[in-house]
């Protein structure tokens, strides 16, 4: 379908759309029916899901009651998926409406872990400068609430959205996007949840959560930000964290440093190697 056929179309069932969605109950993921659990992020978000249907699975015995369906796309924060001024679709958003289309008839909750990068103008770094930046804590505000509406445009029963993992480079603009998340929040929008905070929990095991370019998630990292997930929408329902999920983390980031403690050691193997020899002039 062109592109502007389907732009077309999202406009015509909008207010079908909206409307349901304001007039149905929040979904419960844990309910024991059939339920689609649609990823929304970019490369930070490459593993983190997959880990999540792992815990998931285990949660139900083995069986696949929810599923969880990556529509992840790397290098493509809010503003590479729609018009921050209009809320339109921009082609990338495809990847997102198949996600959401292959629910069928189960229920179909959206989890958007995602970023403002790119939201305020043309430079990537360009964000809310702290919490008394009144004006573009407004701007990303509508950037979110224009997402959130345009997912449930295309078919989500719920959005559950959470702001992006602890970035180095691009602190403290990254950490910053709350305040935006915040003011959302207090807006109370139809089929919304704030979701869990992920940049604490990576910048507090920040290089050890992250790959060695210290930008991308590491096994421990991903599995890190899973588990927020799950304690997420278990408390959300009133529903208790199985020991066994908290014991996967430590797990993985026992490896993690075991596996860093190795490198270091065959780096220093490496330099004492190939280290001059001494000169003691004799």
């Amino acid at each position: 379908m062109p592109l502007l056929s389907h732009l077309l179309l999202l406009a015509l069932t909008a207010s079908i759309v909206m409307s349901a969605a304001a007039n149905a109950e929040t979904p419960r993921v844990f309910s024991g029916k059939s339920t689609l659990l649609v990823v929304s992020g970019y490369s930070t978000s490459s593993v983190w899901p997959h880990i999540l249907q792992r815990k998931l699975d285990r949660y139900h015995d083995g069986e696949r009651i929810i599923e969880v369906r990556s529509a992840v796309i790397a290098s493509t924060p809010i503003a590479k998926l729609m018009d921050v001024r209009t809320g339109r679709p921009k082609e990338s958003w495809r990847r997102i409406e198949e996600a959401i289309a292959s629910g069928g008839d189960r229920p179909v909750v959206v989890l958007a872990q995602q970023s403002l990068q790119w939201s305020f103008g043309p430079r990537r770094r360009t964000g809310i400068r702290n919490s008394d930046d009144k004006e573009r804590i407004r701007v990303g505000s509508s950037v979110l609430r224009k997402y959130h509406e345009l997912l449930l445009r295309t078919g989500a029963d719920q959005v559950v959205l959470a702001t992006h993992v602890y970035k180095k480079a691009m602190e403290p603009e990254i950490y910053n996007e709350r305040y935006a998340l915040d003011e959302l929040a207090r807006e109370n929008p139809q089929a919304f949840t704030a979701g869990p905070d992920v940049w604490t929990v990576t910048r507090n095991n920040y290089p050890l959560a992250y790959e060695r370019d210290r930008v991308h998630l590491s096994s421990f990292g991903a599995e890190a930000v899973a588990q927020e997930w799950f304690e997420f929408l278990l408390q959300r329902e009133g529903a208790s964290i199985p020991d066994w999920s908290r014991e996967q983390v430590a797990a993985a980031q026992e490896l993690a440093i075991a596996q860093r403690k190795k490198i270091k050691a065959q780096e220093t193997s490496k330099r004492n190697k190939f280290a001059r020899p001494r000169q003691d002039g004799r």
